[in-house]
């Protein structure tokens, strides 16, 4: 009978379910958030990865900016290029500079994000010199792009280079360059020449480059007074200000113009301009333009996009003269500060002294400079 209460007790005990649901509810209670700590472990090494990839991103881009102002920079100056650190928003870049100038360069260029994400780009660079005169640019006095360079029967005085892009053909002259002579065609010399070089005789150079269409560059700008005559100018004195002036005339006539302001007075004309009289800071751009006369050009761009043609006495211009076709000084003495720059150079019976002067040129814009070597991008990686 004992026996028999003992069974049935363990009987109840064993069917007794009242707590199984809590024991149910903390075995899910657990599973769930094993889960949430899994999931949220996952989320947060995919935020890690993700961040820490836009970072490496971002300094791969600044090491890219780095180069790319490196390079800059060194086309500007390549003798006196030393490494720099720069800062941008996102992080900053160190470039530093390995090998000598002329030769092979290597640019190495350090992105940096956080401090502690860092990427490293390089660029092996070849750069030689245009020119084995020296290290610094060419004073270019002379320049021929194309064509003939023909100079005979004068006395001919060049304080400076003379840099022609095709063949040269000296006869019958007095001939003196201070610096060098730089040609790429052939060079004629006839007989009872005296011809004296200061530099070196340079053949087969990379020709320097040239702003094309000029004309572009000074064009009216915007909101600035346009002018139109049709008349010969007998004197503009005392302008002091900028103009864009257009003459209609064919053959028109400039006297004397003064302008107290260097800025840019234009002076321009489709057909030829004959200048007569002493101008001062202006510019003249016309088809053809001719000087008969003794005159004084101060501070003056003479730009022809046929031809220049210069043959009075006594002539000094102080400035730029450009031509896209023929430059043709004859039976004239020139003085000349500045630079020279003509497709086709002819030089006859005249008695002329070409002076380079930068700081001309700069005061009126365009200065005719090389960049004295050229560089190229061998590598990027």
């Amino acid at each position: 009978m004992e026996k028999l209460r003992v069974l049935n007790s363990m009987k109840k005990i064993c069917n007794d379910q009242s707590g199984m649901a809590l024991v149910f509810s903390i075995m899910v209670l657990v599973l769930i958030s094993i889960w949430g700590a899994a999931t949220l472990n996952l989320s947060t090494n995919e935020y890690i990865i993700n961040n820490n990839s836009k970072k490496a991103i971002q300094a791969y881009y600044l090491a890219e900016a780095g180069l790319e102002e490196a390079i800059a920079n060194l086309q500007i100056d390549p003798e006196n290029f030393v490494g720099f650190s720069g800062n941008l928003e996102t992080g900053s870049y160190s470039v530093s500079k390995n090998g000598t100038v002329p030769g092979n360069v290597t640019l190495s260029s350090v992105g940096t994000v956080d401090g502690s994400f860092k990427k490293t780009l390089t660029a092996q660079l070849a750069i030689t010199a245009l020119y084995s005169g020296g290290s610094q640019s060419p004073t270019i006095t002379l320049f021929g792009d194309n064509g003939n360079g023909q100079i005979k029967n004068c006395t001919f005085v060049v304080n400076g280079d003379v840099l022609l892009n095709d063949d040269i053909s000296i006869h019958g002259t007095t001939t003196t360059i201070s610096n060098n002579l730089l040609y790429n065609g052939e060079l004629g010399i006839g007989n009872n020449n005296t011809i004296v070089i200061g530099g070196e005789e340079i053949t087969n150079f990379p020709p320097p480059e040239y702003p094309e269409n000029y004309l572009d560059n000074i064009s009216p700008p915007s909101g600035e007074p346009y002018l139109i005559g049709s008349k010969d100018i007998y004197s503009l004195p005392n302008l002091n200000g900028k103009a864009y002036y257009q003459l209609t005339k064919n053959n028109a006539n400039l006297y004397n113009i003064s302008n107290d302001n260097p800025d840019i007075f234009v002076i321009y004309s489709d057909n030829t301009i004959d200048i007569n009289g002493n101008l001062e800071n202006v510019i003249i751009v016309a088809d053809n333009i001719n000087i008969h006369t003794s005159v004084t050009l101060t501070n003056v761009i003479l730009y022809g996009q046929t031809d220049i043609d210069i043959d009075g006495e006594a002539v000094s211009i102080n400035g730029g003269i450009i031509t896209d076709g023929q430059l043709k000084i004859n039976n004239s003495t020139l003085t000349h500060y500045g630079s020279v720059y003509a497709n086709n150079i002819f030089i006859n019976q005249a008695a002329v002294t070409l002076t380079y002067d930068e700081e001309i040129l700069k005061d009126i814009s365009w200065p005719l400079l090389s960049q004295g070597y050229k560089i190229t991008l061998e590598k990027w990686d």
